[in-house]
């Protein structure tokens, strides 16, 4: 890494492990609050799309505004490389990170199942037809991609009883 980047990398650690303009949004309450809006509102990203394109897109704001939100709840330690972290932070780190790949897993396995429940049970003499809009397809790629960005800092939020510092 550069010298520059490795200084602005720096910058933002220093300042999301010692910021306190959001300790409101780091109580246990509201990141655990956080944590549900922002599954909320990644899960409704595929009805959005089913509105319109517009609609969609704003969903696809709202769900980066709940990940910055979320960010700035866990102080940014999903995130962190281990040099700006102590061995605590990178332990909690290491362990968010490998719950979040299980329950990651865990929603591809649902969406890949309710997928061939849906083929089960209404395909008749073994042929499905599912009509595949570019607006439906945007809005499940949305959805595997913000889940795969969220999770370790929803994990983390749902988790620790206290931020980690």
């Amino acid at each position: 890494m550069n010298k520059n980047k490795q200084e602005s990398v720096a910058a933002a650690a220093e300042k999301a492990l010692t910021d306190r303009r959001f300790d409101w949004l780091r109580t246990s309450r509201n990141r655990v609050l956080l944590a549900i809006a922002t599954i909320i509102v990644v899960a409704l990203v595929p009805a959005a799309y089913a509105v319109n394109s517009v609609v969609g897109l704003l969903a696809i704001l709202a769900t980066f505004g709940m990940y910055l939100l979320l960010r700035l709840a866990v102080r940014s330690i999903a995130d962190l490389p281990d040099e700006y972290l102590d061995e605590r932070q990178v332990s909690i780190r290491d362990d968010a990170y490998r719950a979040a790949f299980l329950w990651f897993a865990g929603l591809v396995v649902v969406m890949v199942s309710a997928l061939l429940l849906l083929f089960m049970f209404r395909s008749t003499n073994g042929v499905l037809t599912l009509s595949l809009t570019w607006e439906t397809l945007f809005g499940w790629v949305w959805v595997v991609i913000a889940a795969s960005m969220c999770m370790p800092s929803i994990v983390l939020a749902l988790r620790d009883r206290e931020v980690p510092e």
